[in-house]
């Protein structure tokens, strides 16, 4: 304005904003600058507890060496009192022999001595034996109509069904073997039967025939009472 003269005088300096976004910010009161502290804290927190629990070991892969060695122990002596001869139970851990890929949860060579479960089904088996913990009823049924049906594999029974079917019965010793009441393992092993038609509607080798029944042609115990 005063390059260009006198005349120019009564005009106000041109500003682009507010006079008082020229002003120095003021500064954040004590206890807002705590607040903020204190809300970067509480977030760093809670992104180490889900970091924590995301790495954090789980079901089997929690389960210390030696445990697990022993809990193998364990189902290799109860698949070796089925099959009527020494048998050795393995947790694959490695995923080769069952799991996602197979598609199975169990695999046992017929007539042999070795059977291989899924970490998952061991980890229940374990929890159930070891802990005294019953996850799920259906998972802990599960897990033991999967040993109990890869046992009767090692006892020399080759048919899907009839392993099944021979399976539920024996899982009934088996679960009591493992901690669970007389009537609780019966009641597990009936529910395995009772929806044997829809888990094994994926493959119907694995359906169980008519004479599994009480008193049927495929009931090896046909004087008891009670089936499985």
């Amino acid at each position: 304005l005063e390059e260009l003269g006198a005349q120019y005088d009564e005009y106000e300096p041109l500003s682009l904003f507010p006079s008082d976004w020229y002003s120095e910010p003021a500064a954040a009161a004590p206890h807002r600058q705590w607040r903020y502290i204190a809300e970067a804290a509480l977030g760093l927190a809670v992104v180490a507890v889900v970091l924590y629990f995301a790495v954090r070991p789980s079901g089997w892969d929690a389960v210390s060496s030696a445990n697990q060695a022993k809990a193998e122990a364990v189902f290799s002596r109860e698949a070796s009192l089925i099959a009527g001869h020494e048998a050795e139970v393995t947790c694959d851990t490695s995923g080769q022999q069952v799991g996602i890929v197979q598609d199975a949860d169990g695999r046992a060579e017929v007539g042999g001595r070795q059977a291989y479960l899924t970490p998952s089904i061991c980890d229940t088996l374990y929890q159930l034996a070891f802990k005294d913990r019953v996850q799920s009823f259906p998972r802990t049924a599960r897990a033991i109509a999967v040993l109990g049906h890869e046992a009767q594999h090692l006892r020399g029974v080759r048919n899907e069904g009839l392993a099944n079917c021979y399976g539920f019965p024996s899982g009934v010793e088996l679960g009591v073997n493992l901690g669970l009441s007389e009537s609780r393992a019966r009641a597990m092993m009936r529910e395995q039967l009772a929806t044997n038609a829809s888990d094994s509607a994926g493959n119907a080798a694995y359906r169980v025939p008519s004479g599994c029944r009480s008193g049927g042609a495929e009931d090896l115990h046909p004087a008891e009472p009670e089936f499985p």
